[in-house]
């Protein structure tokens, strides 16, 4: 099947038909996997951002920046752009919530624990309040 060049370059670095065969399945597992995340996520329609004063609802469609203090004068900034929402700032020390990114899917979410400020993507019209089991803290 493969010419003496292939024979001599899998003897070289120690690979049989075997590995190569797994690791093409394993390609091929991973596209699946990154091809079903793309396929069944839903775009989400708006946020919901909790703060130490309550709940709000940010709808995605409409551009919005947020000053925000959050526990202990924590200084936070949200911003709503382009169908998604992000910690575009925040006066806490380790950054974690602004590098989490642009939140643009379903059941995305960030935080920023030491403002006490969560933000949530969930669809157009899901109930306020509504809060999974696994994202409530005591």
């Amino acid at each position: 099947m493969g010419g003496p060049m292939e024979t001599k370059v899998r003897k070289r670095i120690g690979l049989r038909r075997a590995d190569l065969i797994l690791a093409g399945m394993l390609a091929a597992f991973a596209l699946v996997l990154i091809g079903g995340y793309a396929l069944f996520s839903r775009q989400g329609g708006e946020a919901v951002l909790t703060t130490p004063e309550g709940e709000r609802m940010l709808p995605l469609s409409e551009d919005v920046t947020l000053s925000i203090e959050g526990k202990n004068g924590i200084p936070v900034v949200i911003r709503v752009e382009d169908g998604a929402v992000w910690f575009e700032s925040s006066g806490c020390p380790d950054q974690i919530c602004v590098h989490s990114g642009r939140l643009t899917r379903t059941g995305d979410a960030a935080a920023c624990l030491p403002a006490g400020v969560l933000l949530r993507v969930t669809e157009s019209g899901e109930a306020e309040g509504s809060v999974p089991a696994d994202a409530v803290a005591g």
